[in-house]
């Protein structure tokens, strides 16, 4: 290793800390230039083009660095990593189980954790979980063997590992902050804060909770919200609170997504009736602008949250083209997408009056105004299973836990939402498949409806 590479690498390493993912690449290519066995700059540029989500790049330069060097234990578990991304799933668990030959650490454990949850193995995902533990007994590796266990259905160990993501939570809210945590005390008498956690989807499946069907000894039920579900949340159990604004006085405080722990739920104890209300006044001038026929609400493009990745919200969604699947005699496609971050064919005449929409209660109102919504797994299809609409939900193939795996509660049904069928991928990327089934049972329901009127 010459001096002059030894200097470019460090200086990679320093782009590497600022995510300057472009300028690290560019000095770590001059590295290996003055230096082509410098194998950890192989490495590093790897997990450069891993961090840019350029999966076949990266696998590339972690075989280059494995060819000058076979016993590096992270290459391996990158290139894991890398093969995974691309769904080469065979040359993963390869290269997992290689870096595991090399030094037995927690890394390609956890990399074939969540190989086996992508895979639909979550039993398998679980035993891989449970041995990253062993080795790394850290809140992330609690937190992640959580979401494995709630997908199996196992509630009372799921969520009490699910429970570990606050112990390394970056933006904790700050009733957790400044009120002791509620742990089932009596609450007689008291006052409670209910606060959000995660993306806006789950935040409407467990605002559920907020509610005197679970806390009716509590004297007063404070929820906070983020502004878009403010209007929406109205209830006459309890009191909306915006979540950044002044924490009200309280006796205790909880997250809605930590209810069903401290309340000893299973995931067959859930309360499903519509709990959330569309404003009917809204909902009746929506009404009125609808064009004849049968008019399906369609969202396409999963919105993500901050602690997803770019390519997880890729992997939620489908393309626009995908509807035309839809587009049969008497239906009428209204958008139900904010934004819309792709052009929208102008032969799938889609409707769309979304600028109109500000928050969740006018998307409430627009999709109590119409027959069917048929949406990827985001907030659209959340907010129509929580006011009791007909709603068509297209998961990926994953174990993301609130759906729970097909084996636990059948493959289309909602433990969560009575009024919404799921339609699961039967493997990654493979949207073609749900959406012929969901085009057939379209065609059912269409002749249904006429053969009703």
């Amino acid at each position: 290793m010459s001096g002059w590479s030894e200097k470019l690498l460090e200086r990679g390493i320093q782009f590497v800390r600022k995510q300057d993912w472009e300028g690290a690449a560019r000095v770590l290519s001059d590295a290996v230039k003055y230096d082509t066995g410098m194998y950890e700059a192989w490495v590093l540029r790897g997990n450069v083009r891993m961090a840019q989500e350029m999966y076949l790049d990266a696998a590339l330069h972690y075989e280059r660095a494995i060819s000058i060097k076979g016993d590096l234990a992270d290459a391996w578990s990158n290139l894991g990593s890398a093969f995974l991304k691309m769904g080469m799933y065979q040359a993963a668990r390869d290269a997992y189980r290689r870096s595991m030959q090399v030094k037995d650490s927690w890394e390609p454990h956890a990399g074939l954790a969540n190989m086996y949850c992508d895979l639909m193995d979550l039993k398998q995902a679980e035993e891989e979980c449970q041995k990253a533990l062993a080795i790394d007994n850290t809140a992330d590796r609690h937190f992640y063997l959580g979401c494995v266990q709630l997908g199996q259905g196992k509630w009372k160990e799921g969520f009490e590992n699910y429970y570990y993501r606050w112990l390394d939570h970056p933006q904790a809210p700050l009733a957790r902050r400044a009120l002791p945590q509620w742990q089932g005390e009596d609450l007689t008498g008291r006052t409670i804060v209910l606060y959000p956690n995660q993306g806006f989807g789950d935040e409407i499946m467990a605002m559920r909770f907020a509610s005197r069907d679970y806390l009716s000894e509590a004297r007063h039920i404070v929820l906070q919200t983020r502004s878009p579900l403010a209007d929406i949340a109205r209830h006459p159990d309890r009191e909306i609170k915006a979540l950044n604004g002044t924490l009200p006085r309280a006796d205790y405080a909880c997250s809605t997504l930590d209810l069903p722990m401290v309340l000893g739920l299973n995931w067959d104890e859930v309360n499903c009736p519509p709990y959330l209300t569309a404003d009917p006044v809204r909902a009746a001038r929506w009404r009125e602008r609808m064009p004849k026929g049968f008019n399906i609400g369609v969202c396409w493009t999963s919105g993500g949250h901050f602690s997803s990745s770019l390519s997880i919200q890729r992997i939620k969604s489908m393309r626009v083209e995908a509807l035309a699947a839809f587009k049969q005699p008497g239906v009428n496609l209204i958008s139900l997408q904010k934004p819309v971050i792709e052009a929208i064919p102008a032969a799938l005449e889609i409707t769309d009056w979304m600028e109109e929409v500000d928050d969740f209660a006018d998307t409430a109102a627009l999709i109590a105004a119409l027959d069917l919504v048929i949406s990827v797994d985001t907030s659209v299809a959340h907010i129509a299973g929580a006011i009791g609409a007909r709603v068509w939900n297209f998961v990926r193939f994953s174990g993301y836990w609130p759906w729970l795996a097909p084996d636990v509660c059948g493959p289309d049904k909602s433990i969560w939402y009575p009024s919404m069928k799921l339609y699961r991928q039967p493997r990654g990327h493979d949207w073609e498949e749900p959406v012929r089934r969901a085009a057939k049972d379209l065609e059912v329901l269409l002749a249904d409806t006429v053969g009703n009127n």
